[in-house]
């Protein structure tokens, strides 16, 4: 996936959401789409990209923001083998309204779209004096 295509759906996604500079928002994948939506909108696990305030999307990310933000969501769709139409594609439903919606097949369950447990970053270590088994 190109990096100017990654900027358009995110663009077009804080451009949907319209934030407000003193809430807390991240960038993440939910319904089947890059999202931008408040950092407390479910409960439920999920990708998140990038959390940051409303200004910080209002005022536009840094350069540096930018690199971090197309590189993990690149990184994401390579995991999820993912493309561009299958992100987030413009739809109209049978009333006639346009919705974003995913296209192409689905992920299975046995597809992870979160670190494995063994990950080396994931190790719980117990400290000194410590009488936990793990």
């Amino acid at each position: 996936m190109m990096e100017e295509q990654v900027r358009q759906i995110v663009k077009s996604a804080i451009d949907t959401t319209c934030p407000h500079p003193l809430g807390c928002y991240h960038l993440c994948w939910w319904e089947d789409q890059i999202q931008c939506l408040p950092t407390h909108h479910t409960t439920k696990a999920h990708p998140v990209f990038l959390t940051v305030t409303g200004h910080v999307l209002t005022a536009g990310l840094s350069p540096h923001g930018w690199q971090v933000l197309t590189s993990r969501i690149t990184h994401f769709c390579g995991d999820a083998d993912l493309t561009r139409n299958e992100m987030a594609v413009d739809r109209i439903d049978a009333r006639g309204n346009a919705s974003r919606k995913r296209t192409g097949r689905r992920r299975t369950g046995s597809q992870k779209t979160h670190a494995p447990v063994n990950a080396p970053w994931f190790k719980v270590r117990a400290g000194p004096g410590s009488r936990r088994p793990w």
